[in-house]
């Protein structure tokens, strides 16, 4: 099975499911930690994540979505990585949709780096691109 994990400070992966459900349509399971929500911290961030681990079987592929590297967030889903469990941090929405549509034997480790060279090209300076683009549409 081919599961999705949504984790970030605060709210930002609760929003990142809801796009992903609404753009992708997909049936497989996507699962959402906003974390430091309240008081209880990197204690319950750390039993939210074994808990949801414990409910999937060991062959599960799962694909696990972070909003900062260094960040403590991130840093939980460390001793899970395998093989078959991807760690993904600075996510975006073009990374997530790509990686949600592929089919599951598709989904390993040379796919997702091709993805996230990909999504890194969806970061663009629109300001910049649109004075280089207009500029060149008044050349010709």
């Amino acid at each position: 099975m081919k599961r999705f994990i949504f984790a970030s400070h605060h709210s930002m992966a609760t929003g990142m499911k809801d796009t992903m459900e609404f753009l992708t349509k997909t049936e497989d399971p996507i699962y959402d930690i906003s974390a430091y929500m309240n008081d209880a911290g990197d204690e319950d961030l750390a039993s939210r994540v074994a808990e949801l681990f414990s409910e999937f079987d060991p062959d599960d592929k799962v694909v696990i979505m972070t909003d900062l590297m260094s960040g403590s967030v991130n840093q939980k889903f460390f001793p899970y990585i395998n093989d078959h469990v991807f760690l993904i941090s600075g996510t975006n929405v073009p990374l997530a949709m790509q990686l949600m549509i592929v089919d599951e034997d598709m989904l390993d480790w040379d796919f997702v780096e091709d993805c996230i060279d990909e999504a890194k090209d969806q970061l663009v300076f629109i300001n910049k691109w649109q004075k280089e683009n207009s500029s060149e549409d008044e050349d010709e």
